[in-house]
């Protein structure tokens, strides 16, 4: 008898610990942010959107460009886990540092301009060819990732961008970190970046054309219930976004 009372004691605790919420395994979290949920690109906070060149050897400087607060940025992101949607254009002015350097920098050759300014350099998005459903990342922020084309202008000369890697980052109010309500993430806010690859000859570049220069474009986006909180505007027009 004794064996056979073991092995039954044996089996309840297995049972037992199979059945305990603390052991059970955790639930999948939901994509707290409703379908539909429409982000637009605005320069609310600090700039507008910046776009960094990078030589891809790191022989030279990197240039960043920047778009002040309240700048040249516009378009949306329609949040959807499966078929979102995006229309985004930005124009950066002002370039960081530009006495600092200058020829030891990537667009050295490109810089000034006759009337001895940085050109304004920009990007388009003109198409979103694919995306991936959303997933949380290690530091616990839902993101989305996306391959998008695209025009990069530097000055007045427009280069082709084939394929850009897109991802967004969602800034979730806390409640819908929690997991609250879906109301609560349409009060937050998002970050996006683009990152691509083009040839020195495509920037208009004859010391380094055949080198590869990396570029990121970062901007961000705000729901209609953030970029309204604490105004008193009572509509998007009001702030001039369409």
């Amino acid at each position: 008898m004794k064996p056979i009372t073991l092995s039954f004691l044996l089996a309840a605790i297995v049972l037992s610990a199979a059945s305990s919420p603390a052991l059970a395994q955790e639930a999948k979290p939901e994509f707290p942010v409703a379908a539909g949920t429409d982000f637009h690109f605005y320069g609310m906070l600090y700039v507008s959107g910046q776009i960094e060149f990078r030589d891809a050897t790191g022989a030279l400087f990197p240039n960043y460009w920047f778009e002040r607060r309240g700048g040249v940025v516009s378009g949306k992101w329609t949040a959807d886990p499966q078929n979102p949607k995006l229309t985004f254009s930005l124009t950066c002015h002002s370039l960081a540092q530009p006495g600092d350097s200058l020829d030891l920098k990537i667009l050295s050759e490109v810089m000034p301009t006759a009337d001895n300014k940085p050109p304004a350099v920009g990007f388009d998005i003109t198409r979103l060819v694919s995306t991936n459903p959303p997933e949380m990342n290690q530091q616990k922020r839902w993101t989305q990732s996306a391959t998008v084309e695209g025009i990069l202008r530097v000055g007045d000369k427009p280069v082709k961008v084939p394929a850009g890697l897109m991802r967004i980052t969602y800034i979730l109010d806390a409640h819908a970190m929690r997991g609250a309500h879906m109301s609560h993430a349409a009060e937050s806010s998002l970050i996006m970046t683009v990152d691509f690859t083009v040839k020195g000859r495509d920037l208009g570049l004859t010391k380094t054309a055949d080198r590869d220069v990396n570029v990121r474009v970062t901007s961000r986006a705000f729901s209609e219930q953030n970029l309204l909180k604490n105004t008193k505007k009572q509509s998007l027009s009001e702030l001039g976004i369409k």
